[in-house]
């Protein structure tokens, strides 16, 4: 059984314009274009990679080797390994990822539905992480979790908010490379800071952070589970720790 792998890091503005013919800015199109063959990280011997010319480049995990090496082209087109081809696994999936893969000529009983792509959007929404937050933070209180923050339909909610949390950080639903972020002015009278053009965004604290330190192991422990990296940043009124 073979995957087809397609990476597509302009995928969460994709999916935050949500037109299938959107264009993303250059410099994520250059991105794209340099890392096609990312997805030699995490794929399996027999899986295929999608280029962005409609190429198709043969897949190994970095620590395998065969005959042709890595990212070798196998195919001018998807159409010549269709029958080999069991799933489709880009980055993430958008209306635009969607368009670019039927044009590639992936058969589309591989692809998702429109009812699955309508829940991978709203999985994607900042608005499940509010529902997420809240839910660990209620079911896990001993858990070191920092952080609230409310979704927002309205000029009232935000004014809402910003009573609540006094420092405030907007959030549009869906976006990124650091867009859609909005830091609020200390005043909202008369200062237009986001504009509500997705139907809602997500308001939350706003920390200042005082101190960050990194540590960086690598290596398996004993039990064999892998260490990961762990950032520490030491906020004005908390602390936060994240392992990624």
């Amino acid at each position: 059984m073979s995957a087809l792998l397609f990476f597509n890091p302009e995928n969460d503005l994709a999916l935050a314009s949500g037109d299938a013919h959107y264009t993303p800015p250059a410099s994520a199109l250059a991105m794209a274009r340099d890392l096609q063959l990312f997805p030699c990280l995490w794929a399996s011997a027999d899986d295929f990679i999608l280029l962005r010319d409609g190429q198709v480049a043969s897949s190994l995990p970095p620590w395998g080797e065969s005959e042709g090496g890595l990212g070798r082209v196998v195919a001018s087109s998807v159409a010549a390994i269709a029958h080999r081809i069991t799933s489709v696994r880009p980055w993430g999936w958008s209306p635009l990822v969607l368009r670019q893969l039927r044009d590639a000529g992936v058969p589309e009983r591989l692809l998702p539905t429109d009812a699955q792509m309508k829940a991978y959007r709203t999985w994607s929404s900042r608005q499940t992480a509010v529902r997420l937050l809240a839910r660990l933070r209620h079911e896990w209180p001993e858990a070191f979790l920092v952080g609230d923050s409310v979704w927002c339909e309205s000029e009232a909610d935000v004014a809402a908010a910003h009573e609540r949390f006094g420092r405030l950080m907007l959030k549009a639903p869906w976006s990124g490379s650091g867009r859609g972020i909005r830091p609020v002015p200390e005043g909202l009278k008369d200062r237009t800071v986001f504009a509500l053009d997705m139907g809602s965004l997500v308001a939350g604290s706003r920390y200042m952070s005082v101190c960050r330190t990194w540590r960086w192991s690598s290596g398996s422990r004993a039990d064999g589970c892998a260490t990961r990296a762990c950032r520490c940043f030491l906020l004005q009124r908390a602390a936060y720790i994240a392992v990624t």
